[in-house]
């Protein structure tokens, strides 16, 4: 009955939302400090689509996907500005983890967990 019971909408049981400030982490920090997080992390495949236009780094991730292990990660090198959003979707839809991406020198690394 869910998000509105009795006409009231209200959150789930087991709805907890942190206390404001409890990470420590001012909100501007925390793109910083995912940032970091997603620089030290180590790809167990790593995809270098540099080069090809949309929809070539979806469908090599997509390739690609299929040799990582259920719980590792994958890196998705792109220069295309549409990958940004298209993996994101593509991860989400499928049932995958989208941890975020790096803007580097002239390409962005797109980082995706394999979840099932």
């Amino acid at each position: 009955m869910w998000p509105y019971q009795h006409g009231i909408k209200r959150q789930p049981e087991f709805y907890n939302p942190p206390e404001t400030g409890s990470t420590g982490f001012r909100i501007s920090d925390r793109s910083n400090s995912m940032t970091e997080v997603l620089e030290s992390l180590t790809a167990d495949k790593v995809i270098d689509a540099r080069g090809t236009a949309c929809p070539g780094p979806l469908l090599e991730a997509k390739k690609a996907i299929g040799a990582v292990k259920v719980g590792q990660t994958m890196e998705i090198k792109s220069n295309d500005k549409g990958s940004r959003k298209d993996i994101s979707a593509w991860a989400g839809k499928m049932g995958h983890e989208f941890l975020g991406l790096i803007e580097a020198e002239g390409h962005d690394r797109i980082f995706v967990r394999r979840k099932k």
